[in-house]
């Protein structure tokens, strides 16, 4: 810009609704993955723990599609390298409570637009990575919701792993 006026002076306070644990805990993550080059590691920390090899990166989150009734959000989304080097698109939903069924709806609707305009989501994706981004393989789900007390483990991981989504407990 040719002004001489601070760039604060562009910027306008936007009222972000009502706050709440699951609208904290996407900042928690954001804010890590800004700390840590992208990678969103209390998450990866997390899998790993549980034995499992994670690697997601931030790339981006909130933004809206139009769905079959009503538009659809996504909570973030994220790049998985697998071992072999493959840019795996990934569908992160956060939840405060344990409301299964919609969480299935949002989660995998999402991911199957993704899928469906995988192109358009790489061209994204590289945009914002600054990065040759080529998809090599479907969108990926990852659910986060509360753990369960005690550490006792998620009584629906088999299920849920078998329509191919992962779950992350926080406390």
């Amino acid at each position: 810009p040719t002004t001489s006026r601070p760039c604060y002076e562009h910027c306008e306070a936007v009222s972000q609704g009502r706050g709440t644990d699951e609208k904290q805990l996407q900042s928690f993550l954001i804010r890590e993955a800004h700390r840590h080059a992208r990678h969103l590691e209390p998450l990866n920390t997390a899998a790993r723990v549980a034995g499992q090899a994670l690697d997601l990166v931030f790339v981006t989150d909130e933004i809206p599609l139009p769905g079959d009734n009503e538009r659809i959000v996504c909570d973030l989304l994220a790049l998985r390298r697998d071992e072999a080097g493959r840019q795996i698109p990934v569908v992160v939903e956060l939840k405060s409570e344990r409301a299964l069924t919609r969480l299935l709806e949002q989660v995998e609707g999402y991911a199957r637009l993704v899928d469906l305009h995988a192109d358009l989501f790489a061209q994204l994706f590289a945009v914002l990575l600054g990065e040759l981004v080529t998809f090599g393989g479907p969108c990926e789900k990852v659910i986060v919701w509360p753990a369960l007390s005690g550490g006792r483990p998620e009584p629906r991981a088999a299920e849920l792993a078998a329509r191919g989504v992962t779950v992350v407990g926080y406390s």
